[in-house]
């Protein structure tokens, strides 16, 4: 599985880009389902290389890593894949249970946004530290899917690095 992170960029673009696009041509839930799981998969596979490879396991510590994967996991899936009709509430008869369920929505992904920005810091901290320089891969997660472009050599770089010290060994 770690050979996804030593591929091309335009290969890691296609992969999540493609595949949710001819999903989405069946079903607009589908086509954001499988980019949640494309996409989510390749960031688990990252920090979880990320953290074997990397010597410091105080620069990323694995479960609030994936802690705030599932959260910004749920917060995609909730906003994306669950139908309108989820969200179709008669709440005139009953307004204290509309503000109720409204203020806990607010919460919810407040915190699975905030969950979200964590997700990101915590690989962008972790490749800093392997590259011995910062590298501006916060900004490269935020703009993506164009960032993929700029930060798949990065990731290629330090998983290639294992491969070259194995054949001069």
């Amino acid at each position: 599985m770690k050979q996804i992170l030593k591929v091309e960029a335009w290969q890691i673009f296609l992969l999540i880009i493609v595949p949710p696009i001819l999903m989405s041509t069946i079903s607009e839930s589908l086509g954001s389902f499988t980019f949640i799981i494309i996409f989510f998969g390749w960031i688990y596979l990252l920090g979880k290389s990320l953290h074997e490879k990397n010597e410091r396991k105080d620069v990323m510590k694995f479960w609030r890593f994936k802690r705030n994967l599932i959260l910004t996991c749920c917060l995609f899936l909730f906003t994306n894949v669950v139908p309108d009709e989820f969200f179709d509430f008669n709440f005139e008869e009953n307004e204290a249970l509309s503000y109720g369920i409204g203020g806990i929505l607010i919460v919810f992904i407040i915190t699975a946004f905030v969950s979200w920005i964590k997700l990101y810091i915590i690989i962008s901290n972790n490749i800093d530290e392997m590259e011995n320089k910062k590298t501006g891969v916060f900004w490269q997660l935020i703009v993506f899917p164009f960032g993929i472009w700029f930060l798949q050599p990065v990731i290629k770089g330090i998983f290639s690095q294992d491969e070259e010290l194995k054949i001069t060994a």
